[in-house]
């Protein structure tokens, strides 16, 4: 009988030691802790329409001056197209945020190229880091980076989004975005610089940083991604049919008003 229960007992240590040995060759054949990009489908998943990622962030002593896009203070940002574009589109995002990177590569792209790129509409950059510490420094670096370099800004933060792997579980945190900038920008940008710039600077962009999230939020912006077009408010993953019919509206008042 003891005979009987040892051979069990060894039977069932062996049969742990299997399961523990085939589960990491499982994790290990199908690469389970690598950082990668997440794939994007070519439609937002109906289940995320009109959804974005909502912090809570106190409000600081920032006075909203109007409700639109015009009145947003874009002394310290990142303006894409020409300053005298009839339409005024204003984006808060985060570095970390995963339906900020639909709306930056699945989006933006062709709004660049249609409405932008033809002189009807700039692009204002607004941060609204909240999704951790990650999210913070990559903010601050971004702040360096368009200070040092503003013709690699847009290209840098394209980039960005490229890379994002998930919230703070890998790329996004300061090392990684510097390594990035090492890879992608050699030549073009120095790295080095941007650290020193961004690491001495860093009380300044941070209150920059917070400066945006608390305008985005008198204007409505409660997370991210969050715009503000002309006087029109949208928020979080939305059909690039919606931002189409918001823009041709907002330009058709814009331009109607111009003619009077």
């Amino acid at each position: 009988m003891f005979k009987s229960f040892l051979n069990k007992k060894i039977l069932a240590y062996y049969l742990v030691i299997f399961l523990i040995l085939g589960g990491l060759y499982f994790v290990k054949k199908n690469n389970f802790f690598a950082k990668k990009a997440i794939p994007l489908s070519p439609t937002p998943p109906p289940e995320l329409a009109g959804r974005g990622v909502f912090p809570s962030v106190p409000i600081r002593g920032i006075q909203k001056k109007g409700n639109k896009a015009e009145d947003v203070d874009t002394t310290f940002d990142p303006v894409l197209g020409k300053e005298s574009a009839p339409l005024t589109f204003v984006y808060w995002f985060d570095y970390q945020c995963p339906l900020c990177r639909y709306f930056e590569l699945k989006i933006m792209p062709e709004l660049i190229e249609k409405y932008v790129k033809t002189g009807k509409m700039k692009i204002v950059f607004k941060d609204f880091q909240f999704l951790g510490q990650d999210s913070q420094e990559a903010g601050w670096i971004g702040k360096a980076v368009y200070e040092l370099y503003p013709q690699y800004y847009f290209e840098f933060h394209q980039k960005m989004y490229e890379k994002q792997d998930g919230e703070n579980t890998g790329f996004g945190n300061y090392e990684s975005v510097l390594k990035m900038i090492r890879e992608e920008f050699k030549g073009k940008m120095d790295a080095k610089k941007i650290d020193q710039y961004a690491r001495k600077n860093r009380v300044k962009y941070q209150k920059e940083q917070d400066d945006d999230k608390a305008e985005g939020i008198l204007f409505g912006i409660v997370g991210t991604p969050g715009f503000v077009i002309g006087e029109q408010k949208l928020a979080g993953v939305q059909p690039k049919e919606v931002f189409e019919e918001v823009i041709k509206a907002e330009l058709e008042k814009k331009l109607s008003g111009r003619k009077k």
